[in-house]
């Protein structure tokens, strides 16, 4: 299964995590029928394994997606650094190729958005990545660094209701 080529897996998946509330028969029935819904849309063998709140699909060729409701990966890169003071609200992490990826979305109650970002840029530079682009206009900020092994990219925007939400997409290079 190539994950990049299967965005009606991400929905089908959804699915499956939304009807595991229903008890065992019910999650094992949604992830036998996403299972099968993956694979007739081309996706090769795929195992799909929901608790009711994270999923995560396995392809024959190996390739990996996972997403979680409120926590870290357990793999995230610890060579990316996350300024303090946030709350992780969505997480995932794909493998395929041999290579991980990681998008990670926090809420900071109380953060300036482009303060966040003048944190998050320092906080990147000290560990060793180097700006490689950067996009800042109403108060929201995307900058793209690369270093130690990683691409990542790190946005800042105004949360609505006061804060900032800040999400970082980080890929192996």
């Amino acid at each position: 299964m190539k994950l990049k080529t299967s965005v009606v897996a991400v929905a089908v998946a959804g699915v499956a995590l939304g009807l595991t509330g229903c008890g065992q028969a019910a999650e094992q029935a949604a992830e036998e029928a996403a299972e099968q819904a993956i694979e007739a849309q081309g996706g090769g063998d795929v195992e799909i394994d929901a608790d009711g709140e994270s999923f995560s699909m396995e392809g024959e060729d190996g390739s990996e997606f996972s997403v979680g409701s409120d926590e870290l990966p357990d793999d995230f890169p610890a060579d990316v650094p996350i300024p303090e003071g946030g709350t992780v609200e969505s997480s995932s992490t794909v493998q395929t190729d041999g290579k991980a990826g990681w998008f990670v979305t926090l809420t900071y109650a109380d953060a300036d958005a482009s303060e966040l970002a003048d944190t998050s840029k320092s906080e990147m530079e000290d560990a060793g990545f180097d700006e490689t682009s950067t996009f800042s206009a109403n108060d929201t900020t995307t900058t793209g660094y690369e270093g130690n092994g990683y691409q990542v990219t790190v946005s800042t925007v105004p949360a609505d209701g006061g804060g900032t939400s800040m999400s970082l997409t980080v890929a192996e290079v």
